[in-house]
């Protein structure tokens, strides 16, 4: 049941229902405490921070994500470690902290690629990353990075992973100053992911539009 119940927050997170993301997740960590599945607490634990997040209680969501950070390195878990990285991440750039997002990012992508993670689905921070390095002016890392992402969704024919990837590169473009261009890619990303259930998505993309114009 708490493996079960370990997919849904996230599902109801991305499709805007927050509340009802929230009480998946308690009621996963609830079942994963009472079973003594310890690896499910700390998954539990992480779509809780992660909807802390998205509803801006960063005090909140930074003790959870950095203990799930701690537990991952105490206990030699790569998967936690990454777990608590990748939200450490999004609240650095969340406080305006681009560099120290760069930080937690730059180890949660290194420990992706030691497990051979591709699916897009279990790298939903990649995004983040990007930002946070064009933030920096690290242009041609973002670029890289970029390039990956597209590569990747073009692989696997995944339309959203297509759209996401787009939609940072519009962000790179115009940092770069190629605003017409931009322009072009982020439309194109505001229309895929406007006819997806990724409500979440579709928003970030309207907002980097807004912000390229």
């Amino acid at each position: 049941l708490p493996f079960v119940l370990s997919h849904l927050p996230q599902l109801e997170l991305w499709s805007g229902n927050w509340d009802r993301a929230e009480d998946y997740a308690q009621r996963h960590l609830e079942a994963a405490v009472r079973s003594g599945q310890h690896d499910q607490a700390s998954q539990a634990r992480t779509n809780l921070a992660l909807i802390d997040i998205h509803r801006g209680m960063l005090d909140t969501a930074r003790a959870l994500a950095s203990r799930i950070r701690d537990d991952g390195v105490a206990g030699d878990d790569a998967w936690t470690e990454r777990s608590g990285l990748g939200l450490l991440g999004l609240i650095a750039m969340a406080d305006g902290d681009a560099e120290q997002a760069v930080g937690h990012l730059g180890r949660w992508h290194e420990l992706a690629e030691q497990m051979a993670l591709r699916e897009p689905g279990y790298c939903r921070f990649q995004a983040d990353y990007v930002e946070a390095l064009i933030a920096t002016g690290r242009l041609d890392e973002a670029e890289r990075y970029v390039a990956m992402m597209r590569d990747r969704a073009a692989a696997l024919q995944r339309a959203t992973a297509a759209a996401i990837a787009a939609r940072v590169d519009a962000l790179l473009l115009a940092a770069r100053g190629e605003r017409d261009r931009a322009v072009e890619q982020a439309t194109g990303a505001v229309d895929a992911l406007a006819a997806s259930p990724l409500v979440v998505e579709h928003a970030r993309a309207l907002m980097s539009l807004g912000q390229i114009h």
